[in-house]
């Protein structure tokens, strides 16, 4: 099998550890170019290597939190990521005076400059957060506007939670479809039944038979993706039964009764 052999070569060269990590060093790690090629390489890694159960990094980044004194890692559930140059792509943005620093330049004029300020157009924008200033029209005068002197307000767009941290911004679009939702079960069906087989001890290339218990949508939705269950799990039969034993799930608010033997 020549599968195996190309994945016994590289468990000999990387060690048999259950976690391989590849270290990059960009030098500006939020770089766009460095986002994409690293896009590539992470889509490479999950197509290329065999019998890869995940692989992780920024492009399906897990969000670490503090609660209680423990650091709490969730997993993000993201169908694909993508880049873009533009920001105005994923936010409405607009300018407003900073009043506190313009107030003492302007001052009867404050009213004018606001209005000039408020009036910015994209372009305008987009030029003022490049180069940290701007000149706008003013009652007839051309004035240049230094750093921070214009604040950019950024409003998200319907269907999509937004945050920006300097110049990096990031948008998730919080619609779910129902194809979203049963391929969601079936990604969580997968995980917990990769935790079942290392629970029990099973080879890497050990094939299995599959059997599970849950609701007539969870039952929809493991049909729908079963030839990506049975590949991501190395099932040989994946069957529903009515009386199982076996553990239970809960699977994005699905339970789900989860029973798994080594295939004969």
């Amino acid at each position: 099998d020549q599968t195996r052999i190309t994945y016994n070569n590289f468990r000999e060269q990387f060690g048999r550890d259950e976690i391989v990590l590849a270290l990059i060093h960009p030098e500006k790690v939020f770089d766009i170019e460095f986002l994409k090629k690293l896009k590539s390489f992470h889509e490479d890694l999950e197509e290329e290597v065999p019998h890869l159960d995940e692989v992780q990094s920024l492009i399906n980044v897990t969000a670490m939190r503090g609660e209680g004194g423990e650091l709490i890692i969730d997993e993000l559930n993201v169908k694909s990521v993508e880049i873009s140059r533009d920001e105005k792509d994923l936010v409405q943005l607009s300018a407003k005076a900073n009043f506190k620093l313009l107030g003492r330049r302007m001052g009867k004029r404050m009213k004018a400059v606001s209005q000039a300020i408020a009036a910015m157009n994209p372009e305008q924008i987009r030029l003022y957060q490049q180069q940290g200033n701007v000149e706008l029209e003013v009652e007839g005068e051309g004035i240049r506007f230094e750093i921070e002197e214009i604040l950019i307000q950024r409003s998200q767009k319907e269907g999509l939670l937004v945050e920006t941290d300097n110049l990096l911004t990031v948008a998730l679009d919080t619609e779910i479809t129902a194809d979203l939702l049963k391929e969601g079960l079936a990604r969580e069906f997968v995980n917990k039944v990769q935790n079942m087989r290392k629970e029990k001890n099973l080879d890497v290339m050990d094939r299995i038979v599959t059997r599970y218990h849950g609701s007539k949508a969870l039952e929809t939705s493991l049909e729908t993706h079963s030839d990506f269950i049975r590949t991501e799990t190395l099932t040989n039969t994946l069957s529903s039964e009515s009386n199982l034993e076996g553990e239970d799930w809960d699977l994005n608010g699905e339970a789900c009764r989860i029973s798994i033997e080594k295939a004969a």
